[in-house]
């Protein structure tokens, strides 16, 4: 709605101290609620942002009380909803979220819409954007923009039959009483544009599991990762830690998540492919700094040993990452399986197979890992498994789960090493 078509409820005074005393006589008159806020225009409309305790939150009813759905069978006409249909479990997830960080943790605005802009006390003046008071009086009646699933997440889910995601999130831990969230109010009439303004507020672009693998040390993989990438020969400068791949020109050999999965073969194997079970072992076995850094140093010391005696690895690792160049990488990539992401990953499964194992000659074991397996894309031990497939010119990497562990059980037998069970059953690497 255009600011000029509504009938403005804005009241001036002469300072700050007047516009505050106003709106407590306000809350006494309209038995309401004032917030300090601010306002100011955007486009043609007027925009007020505030923050809610969560208390008050929860007692606005904002959540869609329809029926509660999962993500894979929404259905009926949203159309005829001011809110979006409720997916249980994203909202049970901002809930764990909130519990598990409840001391620091980032909670984005939630944007509310009203048809009729709400009274507001300021002070006189030209500025563009104003400080003051709004006043959410008993009559009030919201709808939500976004953020349905964090009003759900702190509100509680309606019809859940879990309690622990039925009630508030205050009911469970009090200290969220004290908490508040930021909310920005929209003074829009029109359901069509309001539904738009949803759409539109969907509209931003997913963060890339790379960056992701950067900037969230709530996970302490990435607390590994981090060191592992910055301490390497080969991964130093060497890494692209925000492209999702790599371009033909890109001097990089690997992308930050192919390093992560990598990361996550080598500290568990098959175990460690979702990211559910990633959380699960990263909390005991990553629990603190001095497992992290000693995880980081076994990581290292592997790696050091393949690199210095693996071709192409130690050509790149003795050279400056400065004076790489794009064509030559993206050469040496079409001829070395070591250089994809795929390699990569069976490098990281090879490396935890040895080391889950009682062997004293680890050392050696790693040192043939880079210098008798034939790494180039061509070598007879890809094409044997299955995992490289000659195609005229190229030769081209295959998938599967049942590839990759025949190669993995034939390049252990390259080495010299094989599995076999003891009387209880247990595997064994033999060499």
């Amino acid at each position: 709605m255009r600011n000029d078509d509504i009938q403005s409820r804005q009241q001036f005074f002469g300072s700050l101290q007047e516009a505050q005393e106003a709106a407590r006589q306000a809350e006494l008159a309209t038995d309401g609620k004032s917030f300090p806020c601010i306002f100011f225009t955007q486009g043609d409309r007027n925009l007020i942002c505030t923050s809610f305790p969560f208390g008050y939150l929860a007692n606005q009813n904002l959540v869609n009380s329809d029926p509660v759905y999962k993500s894979s069978d929404l259905v009926g006409n949203p159309r005829e909803s001011n809110n979006r249909p409720l997916e249980a479990d994203h909202a049970k997830a901002i809930r764990t979220y909130l519990r598990e960080n409840s001391e620091k943790y980032i909670l984005p605005p939630i944007t509310l819409n009203l048809t009729e802009e709400p009274a507001i006390c300021s002070y006189e003046g030209q500025a563009t954007i104003k400080a003051g008071w709004v006043i959410i009086d008993a009559t009030t009646r919201f709808k939500v923009t976004d953020g349905q699933h964090r009003i759900a997440a702190i509100a509680g889910i309606p019809n859940s039959r879990e309690e622990e995601y039925s009630i508030p999130i205050f009911d469970l831990d009090r200290r969220f009483l004290r908490h508040s969230v930021s909310v920005q109010i929209v003074i829009e009439s029109d359901t069509i544009q309001s539904h738009q303004d949803f759409a539109d507020a969907a509209k931003t672009k997913p963060i890339q599991a790379s960056l992701l693998a950067v900037y969230d040390s709530r996970q302490p993989i990435n607390l590994v990762l981090g060191k592992v990438v910055q301490d390497s020969s080969l991964f130093r400068g060497r890494v692209d830690e925000v492209s999702k791949g790599l371009s033909k020109n890109s001097r990089y050999i690997f992308t930050l998540n192919q390093v992560r999965v990598f990361l996550k073969q080598f500290l568990w194997g098959k175990k460690g492919q979702s990211e559910i079970s990633v959380k699960k072992f990263s909390e005991t076995e990553l629990s603190d700094n001095k497992k992290r850094e000693e995880q980081a140093a076994r990581v290292l010391r592997v790696l050091n040993l393949v690199t210095k005696s693996m071709a192409p690895w130690s050509n790149i690792a003795n050279s400056k990452p400065e004076n790489a160049r794009g064509s030559e990488i993206l050469d040496l990539r079409e001829k070395y399986l070591n250089l994809t992401g795929t390699g990569l990953a069976l490098i990281g499964r090879i490396a935890h197979e040895v080391l889950a194992e009682k062997e004293s000659n680890w050392d050696n074991l790693f040192k043939k890992l880079g210098s008798e397996i034939d790494w180039r894309r061509e070598g007879k031990i890809w094409r044997e498994s299955g995992l490289v497939e000659h195609d005229g010119d190229s030769f081209k990497i295959t998938g599967g789960r049942d590839i990759v562990e025949k190669t993995v059980k034939m390049i252990l037998e390259e080495l010299g090493i094989k599995k076999v069970k003891d009387s209880s059953g247990t595997s064994l690497l033999v060499a």
